[in-house]
């Protein structure tokens, strides 16, 4: 009997150990994903920034086509994409049923408000303030949220998320803290 109860207690030690070290892999491939969705998200605005002053956004274009144009063409490839990637995957049928519900077509109605919209804004601070008081400033987003959502939709924030909002705004002021010379004519 002693053997019996031996072995189920190393099965569920062993159990153990392998939930403990699958939410360890687990932890560490969100903070990969998270590191590799800031550094992206940065890269793609400094991209955009550069693009919005080369020779088809400056040419006798008006001061808002230019932004309104990348953001067609950013949100447009984003778009496509992730098409491309549902129909391989087979989730492509789920706009069909997100379609037909009254949440869904919310969700559809604030990705207009999300994609284009706020794209046309972001693009219009990168080509009038420079991607280097443009990106702190946008990156204060999940703070707003945060609080918009407290407000709006009663959500409980835990100390997690304060930190991270914590960690949200030190960042945005330590990339923000010194103005860069020259490199923003319409903003200082």
């Amino acid at each position: 009997m002693g053997t019996i109860m031996e072995s189920s207690a190393e099965r569920a030690a062993r159990a153990k150990r392998m939930l403990e070290d699958r939410q360890i892999s687990h932890s560490k491939t969100g903070i990969l994903w998270g590191i590799l969705s800031g550094a992206t998200w940065g890269l793609d605005g400094v991209i955009l920034g550069i693009a919005l002053s080369l020779a088809p956004f400056t040419n006798g274009v008006s001061l808002f086509a230019a932004p309104l144009a990348g953001a067609a063409l950013h949100d447009g490839f984003a778009g496509l994409w992730l098409l491309i990637y549902n129909i391989f995957t087979g989730k492509w049928r789920e706009y069909l049923r997100t379609l037909a519900t009254k949440p869904g077509l919310m969700v559809c109605l604030a990705a207009l408000f999300g994609g284009p919209l706020a794209m046309s804004g972001y693009l219009l601070g990168i080509s009038m303030a420079g991607p280097t008081y443009a990106l702190p400033i946008t990156a204060m987003y999940p703070v707003v949220g945060a609080f918009l959502a407290m407000i709006f939709l009663k959500e409980k924030v835990t100390l997690r998320v304060w930190i991270g909002l914590f960690l949200c705004i030190a960042g945005a002021v330590i990339v923000g803290y010194t103005p860069p010379e020259g490199s923003s004519p319409n903003f200082h």
